[in-house]
């Protein structure tokens, strides 16, 4: 545990995607999802759907190399 009991997290190496999309834009892209990160900054309508219905989207964004969100 850190500093005020906050655990430290372990630096990690990861290869990051040089193309990244939003989360808007999963059911259509057309391109090579092992090769693209898919992002959640947008607008809170544009990613609603995932906070009702998650298990819906996890085998789709799987097939992508990263998916990126903050809280």
């Amino acid at each position: 545990m850190g500093k005020y009991d906050i655990p430290e997290l372990k630096r990690q190496t990861i290869k990051l995607p040089e193309k990244w999309i939003g989360f808007n834009e999963v059911n259509t892209y057309k391109g090579e999802c092992t090769q693209t990160g898919v992002h959640f900054f947008l607008d809170d309508y544009q990613f609603e759907r995932i906070w009702n219905r998650p298990t819906v989207y996890v085998k789709q964004l799987s097939k992508f190399s990263l998916v990126a969100y903050t809280l």
